[in-house]
């Protein structure tokens, strides 16, 4: 009878502990370890009860042993759907990216502006843009002098380089005798006082501020880059500019950490005048000469930037009267609290030929976007004939109070 018990227990052992019997030492089941030790099994009447200890241990080492086995199938899934939802946000960040790049290639620079008064030409700067700039769109020159070009049929400028005679376009908007309306006579008197002891100066800065008011509400222009005219393009502003001053345009930008976009609502975007403007000796210290910032190129907009306008033109016509108009600049933008953008890096896009830093700079990285002229027309013997339209002055005689000029608009072809 014994005998017959001793076999049944041993065929359960066998059963129930094969493998572990086998790895009596520890085992590796697919990287899960188990310790184990081993046990001598008696086979007597005594031993019966350790006999089947050892059986329920070895049972208890099988629960273990598939508890792993689940714990391991439990990290594959975790780690399956891990790699799922990081697939799938790697295709919505990569979405989320061409809607960001198609919105703010949607945007779009309209026109670009320049204001050339009392005999001043800009059609060199015009054939520039056109030539070396590679600016296809509408050019608007704000002017009371018509310069010795020849007029075109009076339609909007939708073909602005005719590649088949070489003829380029611009729209010229003529605002001779046109001034701002005062409410009273001394208002008025004032201003022709100014006017007439600066000369063109605060008639043409005022008209930079009218530049929405003068360009037709038909185009549909709402973002311009205003230029003086004596900035010529020397680069494509296609490849050079354009790129650097799309989320300015769009008042977005792309946050290159999170790749989101983000609000900027710039209302104005210009350089910062320069250090030594304001230093005194060199240069005038007066900050309502001098400012803060710089007019000679601007991106305005025209719901954005319109209350600048305003009050800018309005502070320019209106005593103390300076020669120059970035000081009562900086004080509207003060007074406004406006949030002002800066346009892209200066030292690669605006060669300033009156500055012996830029001259130099350029001379060893090459030519700028932009080539400013600004005072070295009155010093380089290269750049007299812009001296001399400098030199002329505005006929305002025969100025009645109050001034209503009248404005016409057409296509000029250089």
């Amino acid at each position: 009878m014994w005998r017959r018990r001793k076999r049944r227990i041993e065929t359960i052992v066998s059963n129930k502990t094969k493998q572990q019997v086998e790895n009596t030492n520890g085992g590796n089941f697919n990287g899960c370890y188990h310790e184990r030790k081993s046990t001598t099994i008696k086979y007597d009447d005594d031993d019966y009860h350790a006999v089947q200890v050892q059986i329920a241990d070895n049972s208890k080492r099988g629960f273990q042993q598939n508890a792993c086995f689940r714990k391991r199938r439990i990290l594959s899934m975790l780690l399956l759907l891990i790699i799922m939802l990081l697939t799938s946000l790697s295709l919505l960040l990569m979405k989320q990216y061409e809607r960001i790049q198609k919105e703010l290639s949607s945007s779009s620079l309209d026109a670009i502006v320049t204001v050339a008064m009392c005999g001043f030409d800009a059609t060199e700067m015009v054939r520039a843009l056109r030539t070396k700039g590679g600016w296809k769109g509408p050019i608007y020159v704000i002017t009371d002098t018509t310069p010795t070009v020849h007029n075109h049929h009076p339609h909007h400028q939708n073909d602005n380089h005719n590649e088949n005679d070489g003829s380029i376009l611009y729209t010229e908007i003529n605002v001779r005798g046109n001034h701002p309306i005062f409410d009273t006579q001394q208002e008025w008197e004032q201003y022709v006082q100014g006017i007439h002891r600066f000369g063109g100066i605060i008639y043409s800065k005022w008209h930079k501020t009218q530049i929405f008011k003068l360009i037709p509400p038909q185009d549909n222009i709402n973002n311009v880059l205003f230029l003086d005219a004596d900035i010529l393009a020397q680069r494509s502003l296609i490849d050079h500019w354009l790129p650097d001053i799309e989320h300015l345009l769009t008042q977005k930008k792309i946050h290159r950490r999170h790749n989101t976009l983000m609000e900027v609502n710039c209302s104005i975007s210009l350089y910062p005048e320069r250090w030594y403007t304001s230093f005194p000796i060199i240069g005038k210290y007066d900050m309502l000469l001098s400012g803060k910032y710089n007019s000679g190129m601007m991106i305005l907009k025209r719901y954005a930037s319109q209350t600048i306008l305003d009050k800018w033109g309005d502070a320019l016509i209106r005593p103390p009267f300076v020669g120059r108009d970035q000081g009562k600049l900086t004080q509207v933008l003060e007074e406004l609290g406006t949030h002002i953008c800066s346009l892209p890096n200066r030292w690669v896009h605006v060669q300033n030929e009156a500055d012996i830093m830029d001259r130099t700079w350029f001379k060893i990285v090459g030519k700028g976007t932009f080539l400013h002229i600004s005072s070295a027309k009155m010093r380089e013997k290269r750049y007299q004939h812009w001296n001399h339209q400098l030199m002329q002055e505005c006929n305002y005689t025969n100025l009645v109070f109050p001034s209503i000029g009248n404005v016409s608009v057409s296509v000029k072809v250089i």
